[in-house]
């Protein structure tokens, strides 16, 4: 079963869900998978260097809907799990690609607490991939 560790832990080897804007809590290999990147808080360009993944990024009108109040969080997470079936395969792939032993944090713009799909995408890695722990920011 995956380990989902507090807020205050981190272990090496842990797949870790963040805001770009809170650059403490990155870890290893940094991946976008939001719509547009941002840059970490007082950081020089040279040093946030991440990759993204396209398979992970919900749609902009999914986006634009949640933060303009057409969506609700229930309905953007339906959205978004009906997307990431759409994409299966992708999905699929890039879940083959964890390693257990490597650190890897996935970016987006919600700040920890806040509501974003990375919540969403731990779940689907949880389930998929239980030999990877989760470290939610």
């Amino acid at each position: 079963m995956a380990l989902y560790a507090d807020s205050d832990t981190w272990e090496p080897g842990m797949l870790t869900m963040a805001s770009w804007y809170q650059s403490e809590n990155w870890q290893g290999r940094l991946f976008r998978i939001s719509q547009t990147a941002g840059r970490g808080r007082g950081l020089k360009k040279s040093v946030y260097d991440w990759g993204v993944v396209r398979c992970l990024i919900p749609t902009w009108e999914m986006v634009k809907g949640l933060r303009s109040g057409g969506i609700t969080q229930q309905g953007f997470s339906e959205m978004y799990r009906h997307l990431l079936e759409q994409r299966r395969v992708e999905v699929s792939e890039w879940l083959a690609l964890l390693s257990p032993d490597e650190d890897t944090t996935l970016l987006c713009h919600e700040r920890e607490g806040e509501f974003c799909h990375r919540r969403l995408v731990a779940d689907i890695v949880a389930l998929e991939r239980p030999d990877v722990r989760i470290n939610l920011k």
